[in-house]
């Protein structure tokens, strides 16, 4: 087997190289698993590229104390590439994979042709990532590491756990040291890996699975507001191991990526630092018209990349906008009667020419006017890719909600219940809203209770008793979950934990 031998630990690699192939591939798998994560994308880069993936130290078959320092981590790949001669390289990394090879590039950037990242944690919100972390250590105290390493991987991937490439992989996670899986995920959190990304000059791309419910494709979108030259894809038909789920797919986008960026850094004229700002629009051909918003924990718009900061707040911009966002195309007499119902038509009417004149004034700079927002004697139009998380995640939520295939929901259940606040559109007052608001904590209350009767069907009682208090947050009037969540925990001798709970409750009651 090749190893290099290194005084800290040996480490395992496997480098397919070829003579007539001069473009390398790095390859550097996520926290807990092992260089053979990578099987089933190999056959589609090997021969295209010469492939190196390793283990990472105390991963898989390389050894080593793991001192949590990217210092350590770093050296380690540093003294592999310099022991194979590998000067300049092509990077892909899953997970902890990503943050290393950014804190790499800060390091050598001279050696990183460009980088292709799956599922960065960087661009989550930190309370999600802390509250997702939290989530898992309270499985694992309550049941086992492996059981929560079984659970991950139903929302991972959308192979059927059967499947042998999923076997082999459950099982290199769950032989991990569990201490060292969190202390590398606390490591992580702190490290924030996306702030350093922004310094460098180098290519990346961010990939994303449709159905990771962690990693979302709208959060992963959100790299090109970080990293305006940024490019993203969505791959269809997958989850968070996207290079597992559709290995040719990721090769894909893959390889037309960095060969665009090999074009780019042979021709005639062009510096050190490849430009590619044109590899944004190949990702975006609507380049020039697109609107982010984020409505599921604060308010952010986002114009072809720029944050619009301030305005809204005035002359109902953000109502106005919100609005238009989820009907794209109104009467003036409709939105009049929906957003101020004890105001006259006429007076309303007349008011709505001069908001609509402010947020034209937001969402279209100088010299795009028209380009979003249409507007006729008797029509508003929304126009353009307007990207929505709170739409992205209705739907997921309706998906789940709909599903007739127990196996199917539950899965869908779970990625959406992970992604749902904890307040739905606090602070709006609309009534088109309100309503929208009692709809979706209908459903995710709703669900929430068919999850948690699943499992206990299931016999999974830690897991009922999770998605039970989950049902509570969005309907903590019912009485006979809470009896029934005490009881349970009463007969396991959770007794502390269980008036824990009914403390709480009572603080609810008396808000």
């Amino acid at each position: 087997m090749p190893y290099l031998k290194r005084k800290e630990g040996p480490i395992y690699y496997e480098y397919d190289s070829f003579d007539n192939i001069r473009d390398i591939v790095v390859l550097i798998h996520g926290n807990g698993l092992d260089s053979s994560s990578w099987d089933l994308i190999i056959p589609y880069l090997s021969g295209t590229y010469n492939v190196l993936r390793y283990d990472l130290r105390g991963h898989g078959r390389s050894g080593g104390e793991t001192r949590l320092s990217w210092d350590t981590y770093c050296g380690d790949l540093a003294f592999l590439l310099d022991s194979l001669n590998i000067r300049r390289s092509y990077f892909i990394g899953h997970g902890f994979g990503c943050d290393l090879t950014i804190q790499f590039a800060m390091r050598r950037p001279e050696a990183v042709a460009g980088m292709v990242l799956l599922s960065l944690s960087g661009l989550l919100p930190k309370y999600m990532v802390e509250k997702g972390l939290a989530l898992r250590k309270s499985v694992a105290a309550h049941c086992s590491f492996g059981q929560m390493v079984e659970q991950m991987f139903q929302t991972f991937t959308i192979l059927p756990l059967e499947h042998p490439m999923l076997r082999r992989l459950i099982s290199v996670m769950r032989s991990f040291e569990p201490s060292r899986y969190f202390d590398l995920l606390d490591f992580i959190i702190e490290a924030r890996s996306i702030d350093d990304l922004k310094k460098l000059g180098i290519p990346v791309l961010v990939l994303a699975g449709e159905y990771d419910s962690i990693y979302t494709p709208y959060l992963m979108g959100l790299i090109q507001v970080h990293v305006p030259d940024a490019a993203f894809r969505m791959i269809s038909h997958a989850s968070n191991l996207v290079y597992v789920d559709q290995p040719e797919e990721t090769s894909r986008w893959v390889q037309h990526f960095f060969q665009r960026q090999g074009m780019q850094a042979r021709a005639p004229g062009r510096g050190p630092v490849p430009d590619y700002c044109l590899e944004r629009s190949m990702f975006r051909p609507d380049h020039g018209r697109e609107i982010r918003i984020n409505l599921l924990t604060c308010f952010r718009v986002y114009v072809n990349g720029e944050e619009v900061w301030e305005g809204w707040n005035q002359r109902f911009a953000k109502n106005i906008f919100v609005y238009l966002v989820f009907h794209r195309s109104v009467s003036r007499e409709k939105l009049c009667e929906e957003l101020w119902p004890d105001v006259s038509y006429v007076k309303a009417r007349r008011n709505l020419r001069v908001y609509l004149s402010h947020l034209k004034s937001l969402i279209e700079p100088s010299g795009y006017e028209g380009v979003f927002l249409s507007v006729d004697m008797e029509y508003i139009h929304l126009k353009g890719n307007v990207f929505c998380d709170l739409i992205y995640f209705h739907q997921s939520l309706r998906q789940a909600y709909d599903e007739p295939d127990p196996k199917v929901k539950a899965a869908l259940a779970k990625r959406v219940l992970w992604n749902a606040p904890d307040a739905v559109l606090s602070g709006w007052y609309d009534h088109w809203m309100i309503h929208m608001r009692e709809c979706i904590e209908f459903q995710l209350y709703e669900l929430a209770k068919w999850i948690a009767a699943y499992h206990y069907g299931q016999g999974e009682i830690i897991e009922y008793i999770e998605y039970s208090k989950c049902a509570l947050v969005y309907y903590p009037n019912d009485m006979k979950i809470r009896q029934s969540v005490a009881s349970v925990l009463l007969s396991m001798n959770r007794q502390e934990e269980a008036e824990e709970l009914e403390r709480e409750w009572r603080k609810w009651d008396d808000a």
